[in-house]
């Protein structure tokens, strides 16, 4: 791999000197990058997954509430009650697996494509491998891999439970099978002339990216909106995520690869929605009002539990 930064080397390090995977969503390094939080914008994607979850098929609605629910897996007691939060007609969740819950619904609403239509995901940097599991329970059939670093790819492997193929090499992943790229903040991570290797070498792919405008150095949004679309043959849809202000701002990408003419298994669904931009603001606020009954209920439950 190319040069890492400075940041990545001490990270590292201090990962490979963890050895209780069974607490790994406690670890420092975990929390730090982050690829695990227990309040990451709570107020945010539970709001915008539900809306977008309120719109599919019953059937469909039923299947996320039920892969919505965080493994325990990596958790203390005390850490998982932390992290637990309830929403949609209360199913419970938390606000990291409803980020990866956005990740997904966002991409078929701007694709108009199931997640689960493609021969292979490739998943550049999976982090503790939140998405793939939800990919994996919504019942995709295909081949997953995981392209990462070894100190975070035991994490995704264990977390998985061996579901996914973890790799740190780009030539164990075939090409030419209809594939989809997963890159969530991890791609615009790394030095651009190993990102312009990863890319090239999924060409003619389709794409999720998740891109901060500035980050180490880089100016991430000139290299997604001008040299990706060539390296990757590809024809952008980019979407600002308007909560996530940090370095410069942060964007979805959905980039459809220039392919031979469709199959026809790529139909577009009516039902896959995206909620309005400019209503964002709204909606939590919305939300916030509907839970100040629970939130006076609970601070009367604690103080009457304290005495």
């Amino acid at each position: 791999m190319a040069n890492e930064s400075d940041y990545w080397s001490k990270t590292r390090k201090e990962m490979r000197e963890e050895d209780n995977l069974s607490l790994f969503k406690n670890w420092r390094t975990v929390r730090s990058i982050p690829i695990y939080k227990d309040n990451e914008f709570p107020m945010t994607y539970p709001v915008e997954v539900e809306y977008m979850l309120r719109r599919r098929h019953p059937e469909e609605i039923d299947r996320w509430k039920q892969i919505l629910k965080e493994p325990f897996l990596g958790h203390t007691d005390a850490s998982y009650k932390k992290a637990r939060l309830s929403f949609f007609d209360g199913t419970v969740s938390t606000s990291w697996t409803l980020k990866s819950a956005h990740h997904i619904l966002t991409f078929e609403g701007l694709s108009g494509k199931s997640i689960k239509e493609y021969d292979q995901i490739v998943e550049f940097g999976a982090g503790i491998g939140e998405t793939a599991r939800l990919i994996l329970d919504l019942g995709f059939e295909g081949d997953y891999f995981i392209l990462d670093l070894p100190e975070t790819g035991r994490i995704s492997n264990y977390y998985l439970q061996g579901k996914a193929k973890i790799c740190d090499r780009l030539g164990d992943i075939p090409q030419g099978k209809n594939t989809l790229f997963i890159g969530t903040w991890s791609l615009s991570e790394v030095p651009e002339d190993y990102r312009n290797e990863v890319v090239a070498y999924f060409r003619n792919a389709d794409f999720l990216i998740i891109f901060q405008r500035n980050i180490f150095g880089y100016d991430n949004y000139d290299y997604f909106t001008n040299v990706f679309p060539h390296k990757s043959n590809t024809d952008l849809t980019i979407r600002p995520i308007p909560w996530h202000r940090g370095a410069g701002g942060n964007f979805y990408v959905y980039a459809s690869g220039k392919k031979t003419p469709s199959d026809g298994r790529n139909v577009v669904k009516p039902e896959y929605v995206l909620p309005p931009i400019s209503e964002h603001r709204i909606r939590v606020a919305l939300h916030l009002v509907s839970r100040i009954p629970h939130a006076i209920w609970r601070r009367r439950h604690r103080l009457i539990a304290a005495r």
